[in-house]
């Protein structure tokens, strides 16, 4: 073989994306099973980053793993963190910022944000203590949105992090809840949630609520998912769908998916992960697909892995 051809199969070689599903991926390095975890897309790295967690045997939550998780399409790379251990954090990323923004925890009321160098502790506080919280991040309004908490019975408020302040958008939302599902539809520019439960007077709920910066809208529709709490939700905008996988009632838990187009609940007959609550799910847009990551179906937890493009792949790596 000439040099010449040599040194043309290495450019190949060195061009060819990454290999995102099936046994092609390079597994070196893997997250240990969790639930409770969080995944977010990192456009200043193009990176799927991955933090905290319920691991096994950790029934308060906080999880040993204190590191933070980055997905490049082929291989997960672990980093120290310097972000202290807590349970039940909520997590968002703010690209317009590149910042990694983290809040609360039970009993917690302190802001930690991510700049890809340090991790750095902001005030002022804001919100208050809670926990099962979610963090969303509004790309309309160019800030991240704060909304429920299931250590604080009464919470209805709403809240918006601008890097500097926190400031109070409503004292009034949807029943307090917490556990519950949240992503931004950005084609129309609205914070979305779905189910929850465990406030105090209020139960196991499958009500859908939109956000559009001003006030909280329920959305009546003519089908849904049944109450659950743990499952989640990641937009994709090329299909211009929330995509809702799993959760459980207390008693069982699902591997149902589901379809939100802002007027209709969809039932899709995808195959995929086995039943789970309190996994994670991200959309990554260099896979075009959202990935979901771990979960647990009680006493199991799991750091399985999978794409959703409109059905189900599993992306090669250990299953427990």
């Amino acid at each position: 073989m000439s040099d010449r051809t040599l040194r043309v199969l290495l450019l190949l070689v060195l061009a060819s994306p990454p290999a995102l599903f099936g046994a092609g991926a390079q597994n070196v390095a893997w997250p240990p099973a969790r639930a409770r975890h969080h995944m977010v897309y990192d456009p200043a790295s193009s990176q799927v980053l991955l933090l905290g967690g319920a691991q096994p045997r950790r029934a308060d939550g906080a999880g040993p793993d204190r590191m933070l998780w980055s997905w490049n399409g082929s291989v997960w790379q672990p980093h120290p963190s310097a972000l202290p251990p807590r349970a039940n954090e909520a997590v968002a990323y703010d690209p317009d910022r590149r910042r990694l923004v983290v809040h609360g925890g039970s009993d917690v009321d302190e802001t930690w944000e991510w700049d890809h160098r340090t991790w750095e502790p902001l005030g002022p506080k804001g919100p208050g203590p809670r926990g099962h919280h979610a963090l969303t991040y509004d790309a309309a309004r160019k800030h991240v949105v704060l909304f429920g908490n299931n250590d604080r019975t009464s919470t209805t408020d709403t809240w918006a992090w601008n890097g500097r302040t926190w400031a109070r958008l409503a004292a009034e939302g949807p029943p307090p809840r917490g556990v519950f599902a949240s992503a931004f539809d950005a084609k129309r520019g609205k914070v979305v949630i779905f189910g929850g439960c465990c406030a105090e007077g209020v139960g196991l709920v499958g009500d859908t609520w939109e956000w559009d910066g001003r006030r909280w809208m329920q959305i009546a529709t003519a089908t849904a998912p049944s109450p659950r709490l743990d499952s989640r939700m990641a937009y994709d905008p090329v299909r211009d769908r929330i995509v809702l996988f799993g959760g459980g009632n207390r008693r069982t838990n699902f591997a149902d998916t589901w379809e939100y187009d802002g007027r209709r609940w969809t039932r899709l007959g995808a195959d995929g992960p086995s039943p789970r609550n309190g996994h994670a799910m991200v959309y990554d847009p260099r896979a075009r697909a959202i990935l979901l990551f771990g979960g647990r179906n009680e006493p199991d937890y799991f750091n399985d892995f999978w794409a959703f493009d409109g059905a189900w792949r599993r992306i090669a790596g250990p299953t427990r």
